[in-house]
């Protein structure tokens, strides 16, 4: 009779939007009511009983948007049960609760759709899931996984999400090439996401949607991915590592190379390369601060140091960012520290005022690294106020050979002076330079043409001060007179009148020389002397040769 009369058993299409519609105006704990008990239940109905697929996408998406379906919230994330309504693309699916639950609630089990429309059910998408990979680790909702040992399991699982989400995309789309960009610290470089090459310049760019590929890219900086009993960086991970360095960079675990789509997308380098031993230098600065470091990190750096200064090359702006040991273990900026190689300095300037490198690192790595050497931050200069002084003064007593010292008259300047002007000294200044392992520069070349064109004084003494070339600040110990000083601003070369007999005027000049080019070692200045030497000799024959001519 009740069907007679038009009364349908069940609720249609049209009943359902109306329910729906009506619910959103009512109060939050009615409409999930309604909403569990009568509305899924005649949805799924309805819609199991199409036979058509687009049907059933058409009535299902006038639905979707309406905030009519349970929502169940986990735990983990809100503290305690919750649940609600929300729409149906704010939804995922208790199969994968455990990619998303920081993200989105999950459809009780109770109101999952039935049957054939069971293929409404889908995998999140790939936003969603590495959006909460960074809620775990940058929210540190990780800690919420109740144990390590939960939080390295439910990482593995959203990584095989990712790599097999990827990996249907490039087989699908019947990919060669993904060229994503990568930046690395301060280089940029492309890695192909299907074949893991890398490309500072790559041929060419897929012309696909590469917005899922760049969205994974995130993660690479993110400290998710465990390593031993830790977790790591994917730019801290390389699938060859030539040097252990726990707890700064770490070989590719098998546990990860598992997943090598993911592993190329994000772009996990071979190998370490400069940048990288910069950045683990700068990662011991921010840990240590301005304490001294342990013996066990000082030995870490020492290797990546040298690493970095036997690869890195000259005059790097990545220097800018490399911390370096001091003298007291603390580390500093390669910019602020110097390189002692000025023992003769020692008891004569201020050797607090300047910050040095450690000394079990040698010249050539300083050298590399850019580091200035003490002999290059103190000038030596005459002390014109009072040299002059000196000079005028009348009562001051005339210069004496004391037993056995050596008087330096004009002539003997003249002929020194011939040395520094000859072809030959600047060949064989040259040659020991090069035999040093200093190969040509514009600034060495100056500095050898200014010693070429200089004029050699002999004045009765010599007062000099020490000055910080960077700061122009005197830091004279004590004032102290010297023997020999070349004045480069004016390429006047001075040598005191009077020369203690156990001091040669070939030894003055050659650690003048020495000094002055920058060039540090013993043997340098051994060399430099004999070179000195023998043109003094050649120059002291080639005179005796024209004075007997002309005698004849």
């Amino acid at each position: 009779f009740l069907s007679d009369l038009g009364l349908e058993l069940t609720p249609n299409y049209q009943h359902l939007l109306f329910l729906a519609q009506k619910m959103c105006t009512e109060e939050p704990r009615t409409a999930k009511m309604i909403s569990a008990t009568v509305l899924m239940p005649a949805l799924w109905g309805n819609l199991n009983q199409e036979k058509s697929s687009h049907k059933v996408s058409k009535i299902f998406s006038d639905f979707s948007e309406f905030l009519i379906f349970p929502a169940e919230y986990d735990t983990r994330y809100t503290g305690h049960a919750h649940s609600g309504n929300c729409s149906w693309s704010r939804l995922s699916f208790p199969e994968f609760q455990n990619l998303i639950w920081s993200v989105l609630p999950v459809l009780p089990e109770n109101c999952l759709p039935p049957g054939k429309i069971r293929n409404l059910v889908y995998a999140p998408d790939i936003y969603n899931v590495v959006q909460h990979l960074r809620n775990l680790f940058e929210e540190n909702l990780g800690v919420r996984e109740g144990s390590l040992s939960k939080l390295r399991s439910s990482v593995f699982e959203i990584f095989e999400f990712l790599d097999s989400t990827l990996q249907e995309h490039i087989e699908h789309k019947n990919l060669k090439a993904i060229w994503m960009k990568v930046e690395h610290f301060s280089e940029i470089t492309y890695v192909n996401a299907v074949t893991g090459d890398f490309s500072k310049n790559p041929a060419r760019r897929p012309d696909i949607d590469i917005r899922l590929f760049l969205e994974v890219q995130k993660i690479r900086s993110l400290p998710c991915f465990p390593v031993g009993e830790t977790f790591t960086s994917a730019d801290r991970i390389f699938w060859k590592l030539p040097m252990e360095l726990p707890g700064f960079l770490y070989s590719m675990p098998s546990s990860l190379a598992a997943y090598q789509t993911l592993m190329n997308t994000i772009g996990v380098m071979v190998s370490p390369t400069v940048v990288d031993y910069v950045h683990v230098m700068g990662e011991m600065k921010r840990r240590s601060g301005n304490k001294k470091i342990n013996p066990v990190l000082f030995e870490i750096a020492n290797r990546v140091i040298r690493e970095i200064a036997s690869a890195a090359p000259k005059n790097s702006e990545i220097f800018n960012d490399l911390y370096v040991p001091n003298g007291n273990l603390v580390l500093n900026s390669v910019k602020d520290v110097r390189f002692f190689d000025a023992v003769w300095l020692e008891g004569r300037v201020k050797i607090e005022k300047f910050n040095f490198l450690h000394v079990s690192f040698p010249l050539w790595m300083s050298q590399a690294l850019g580091i200035k050497p003490l002999s290059e931050i103190v000038d030596e200069r005459l002390d014109d106020e009072k040299q002059t002084l000196y000079e005028t003064n009348t009562n001051r007593e005339p210069t004496r050979a004391r037993a056995g010292g050596k008087i330096i008259d004009a002539e003997k300047a003249i002929t020194i002076s011939k040395i520094f002007h000859s072809s030959e000294f600047v060949v064989g200044i040259w040659r020991i330079m090069y035999h040093e392992g200093f190969y040509f520069s514009q600034n060495l070349d100056a500095r050898v043409k200014k010693l070429n064109s200089c004029q050699v004084q002999v004045v009765p003494e010599i007062i000099s001060k020490f000055v910080n070339v960077v700061t122009e600040e005197d830091i004279t110990l004590e004032p102290s007179g010297s023997l020999c000083i070349f004045n480069h601003g004016t390429k006047m070369f001075f040598l005191a009148s009077e020369i203690p007999k156990f001091i040669t005027i070939e030894s003055l000049i050659a650690n003048q020389i020495r000094r002055y080019l920058g060039n540090f070692t013993t043997e340098f200045g051994m060399a430099i002397k004999k070179r000195v030497r023998r043109l003094s000799e050649a120059r002291g024959r080639q005179e005796g040769d024209k004075r007997e001519t002309r005698g004849r």
